[in-house]
């Protein structure tokens, strides 16, 4: 069985390099030298469109709940 300190970035670069990195290690150097960040998804989409929404729940949702 892996365990899950066995897995992930820290360890994938080691049989190819030869060389071990702490997590610490592979977080500082995807932030700080190469620019990565955390990127967390909005909770709605941009493209949202109120005015649709408001229109599709008054007049296409009664008609589905309605049933044939």
């Amino acid at each position: 069985m892996v365990s899950r300190r066995t897995c992930g970035p820290w360890s994938a670069s080691a049989p190819l390099t030869g060389v071990v990195l702490s997590r610490a290690s592979v977080w500082r150097l995807l932030t700080g030298r190469l620019g990565w960040s955390l990127q967390r998804p909005e909770r709605r989409a941009v493209e949202r469109d109120e005015s649709e929404i408001a229109r599709w729940i008054a007049h296409e949702w009664p008609r589905i709940k309605k049933g044939p």
